[in-house]
């Protein structure tokens, strides 16, 4: 799906409606959605921008898998590094990206008759040799996420790319996305087996999971 840039300068823009109104089209056909050219570049390079300070910081950590309660380092199934972003770092520095987020709580809300009540985003950094195999985002212990959103935020030029499996026939493939800046995808998280392909080259991307639970 082509699109306009997401508009970097008001909450509740009539583009980002638009935009969004086009996103439950598609949701509701297909369970996902793809969106090339989504995030200005300016952004993306914000996020870069917060990346390299994490990194510094040593905020990042090998991926793992499983509940929050049982998670496990398992590097046959994923390798990758992650971090947190907390809400002030929303605030602060992608006020933009919160307003659109709370517009998109409210659409889905309401189109879906969902119960959405906030969002949770990582950071993630896919090494060369990085992947994620086949999996669901919606698992035992984790079952508040509905809905899972994906920006990114480089070329990855070789690799990486995310399959997404049909809803009704967890073995066809639907659609296989390549990693380029600025690319958008949201799909349900319990209906959408998905996996990320080895890369072969650097590939960082911001993941968001809408909750229909509170924050502890």
């Amino acid at each position: 799906m082509q699109c306009l840039p997401l508009t970097l300068t008001r909450p509740r823009s009539k583009t980002n409606q638009h935009l969004i109104n086009g996103m439950i089209i598609e949701l509701e056909e297909k369970g996902w959605v793809a969106m090339k050219d989504f995030l200005p570049q300016a952004l993306c390079l914000k996020i870069l921008e917060i990346y390299q300070q994490q990194f510094k910081a040593g905020q990042f950590e090998q991926a793992k898998i499983g509940s929050d309660l049982s998670k496990q380092l398992i590097l046959d199934i994923r390798v990758s590094q992650t971090c947190w972003l907390d809400e002030i770092t929303f605030e602060n520095e992608l006020r933009t990206l919160q307003n659109f987020f709370n517009e998109l709580i409210t659409s889905l809300n309401r189109a879906f008759f969902l119960n959405l009540k906030r969002y949770e985003s990582q950071l993630a950094f896919y090494p060369e040799g990085g992947f994620y195999k086949k999996h669901l985002d919606q698992i035992k212990g984790q079952m508040h996420r509905q809905l899972t959103s994906i920006f990114y935020l480089n070329d990855c030029e070789v690799g990486g790319e995310l399959v997404l499996y049909d809803r009704e026939n967890r073995n066809h493939v639907s659609s296989v996305i390549k990693p380029k800046q600025g690319t958008f995808v949201l799909f349900f998280s319990s209906q959408i087996f998905h996996e990320v392909l080895p890369t072969q080259s650097p590939r960082y991307s911001m993941t968001s999971w809408f909750r229909d639970d509170l924050a502890i």
